[in-house]
């Protein structure tokens, strides 16, 4: 399950309605210049890691401080809870916090997975060694994998099948995509693992890491890409659905942008959020894009959405069906 949740912050503690028991929450200040922060059910509370800086994890007693039936309860940090700010939280449920230990890599892990959605979240400890395999814990092969080193700073490690298994991206900054064997070992993953080089951002020995892994679900999550035009009539992007969440970035220098359904429910959608920066919402006529029952069609000449180049993304659906209501 995937639902987006806006609130009011308190500087209080908070219970967060999401619909369901979160296992991976991902929430932004909208109103103000702070970090991305992510946490999620395998790691555990109030244990925090950034999708817009290459911290290490770290631990804040009062961020996230469960997980319950409904949500989640936030304390009073200002990242997530500045009192009268706009809030906004991505919520995905894998299995309501049970997790189950993997042993079909070289490296063991530990996977807590949503079979039906194509997400799954898998921790583990590096090796160090070129070409070790990590159990992911889906019943099919990921299209998209982002890695981060939790015990040391160094940057995201993001795989998108579009682009191949010799390329990566950081998510947590604007640069164009890298090619390098250090990260995927030059091997794709499988519908039971994943493959790392010796890169310190996915296998450093010794080091905790963390993945979130997503796969092509028909009517419900697709990772895919799209050329754009740098023509305000941009591409249309097929996803097979009405996308309730979607992220992009350029393979060349250009931002991670998302949009959802929730923070601009009629089109023309413009509510920009950053995964690399701490900047406030976006909205001006650059960031156009009308979400429509089962993609999405560009409306302006933004570098960041519709540059003549290729373009990466992951969308999830409003309504996780086969077919889509029209917008």
């Amino acid at each position: 399950l995937f639902s987006t949740t806006l609130y009011t912050g308190t500087n209080a503690d908070i219970n967060v309605p999401v619909g369901f028991k979160s296992d991976w929450v991902w929430l932004k200040n909208r109103s103000a210049t702070y970090n991305n922060y992510l946490f999620d059910s395998n790691r555990g509370v109030t244990k925090i890691i950034s999708s817009d800086r290459a911290n290490a994890e770290s631990t804040t007693a009062e961020s996230l401080k469960a997980f319950i039936s409904t949500g989640f309860t936030y304390g009073d940090d200002a990242t997530g809870n500045e009192g009268s700010a706009s809030m906004v939280s991505w919520n995905w449920r894998a299995n309501g916090g049970t997790t189950a230990s993997n042993g079909n890599g070289d490296i063991a892990s530990v996977t807590q997975v949503d079979p039906s959605g194509g997400f799954s979240i898998v921790t583990y400890t590096g090796s160090g060694t070129a070409g070790n395999t990590i159990g992911h814990g889906l019943s099919t092969t990921p299209e998209m994998i982002m890695i981060k080193n939790r015990s040391s700073v160094d940057s995201w490690a993001v795989y998108h099948s579009s682009l191949g298994n010799t390329i990566h991206f950081a998510l947590d900054t604007d640069a164009a995509q890298v090619t390098s064997s250090a990260y995927w070992n030059s091997t794709s993953p499988t519908s039971s693992v994943f493959t790392v080089g010796t890169g310190d951002a996915l296998n450093q020995n010794t080091k905790n890491y963390v993945a979130y892994c997503f796969a092509n679900i028909e009517g419900y999550c697709k990772v895919g890409s799209y050329v754009g035009n740098a023509v305000n009539d941009g591409p249309f992007v097929y996803t097979g659905f009405k996308p309730a969440f979607f992220m992009c970035k350029p393979i060349v220098t250009g931002n991670w942008r998302i949009q959802d359904t929730t923070r601009a429910p009629f089109n023309v959608a413009n509510k920009t959020l950053f995964p690399n920066s701490t900047a406030a919402e976006l909205s001006n006529d650059s960031n156009d894009i009308d979400i429509l029952s089962n993609g999405i069609k560009l409306r302006a000449n933004d570098s960041d959405y519709n540059q003549a180049t290729t373009f990466v993304y992951l969308a999830f659906a409003k309504n996780p069906f086969k077919y889509a209501t029209a917008r």
